[in-house]
């Protein structure tokens, strides 16, 4: 009964967590392959339910409005894939030089080394980002403004 069940309640839910391979790389579209993999080695996957709410979500559309997107009330997978795609395509079309050069701000190097070693796009947004930054956890929560 659960292999039946699990990849549908996995489709029907789709947008209220996220699934991650066992090297903690997010796994944006669950297709038949994902869920035949999935069925015959479950351990090699982990599902994490989205916690964006408050100052998070704030944030989030903060990025969003950034990019021209229309700010959502609620934080869903395709509302996450549609945001961090250009901060990943922005990164991919650096040249190399440009990739590999240390004549950066040092918050640019930080930016840019974020993107080069993203897995996780909701860490990518709301840790690894804001601190390459140079922002604290409490000054995001506390101040309206940082954002």
């Amino acid at each position: 009964m659960i292999d039946l069940w699990l990849p549908i309640y996995l489709i029907i839910k789709k947008n209220e967590y996220s699934l991650y391979s066992d090297q903690g790389i997010f796994i944006p579209n669950i297709n038949r392959e994902v869920l035949d993999i999935l069925q015959k080695t479950p351990s090699n996957y982990q599902i994490k339910a989205f916690n964006v709410e408050g100052v998070k979500l704030d944030l989030f559309n903060r990025y969003r409005e950034a990019l021209s997107l229309s700010q959502d009330d609620e934080f869903t997978t395709a509302s996450l894939i549609e945001t961090i795609r250009p901060f990943l395509v922005f990164y991919k079309k650096l040249n190399k030089y440009t990739k590999q050069t240390k004549r950066l701000k040092k918050t640019t190097l930080l930016f840019r080394d974020v993107l080069a070693v993203a897995k996780d796009p909701e860490k990518t947004f709301f840790e690894d980002l804001p601190h390459a930054l140079g922002f604290k956890d409490t000054d995001i929560a506390s101040d309206s403004e940082v954002y």
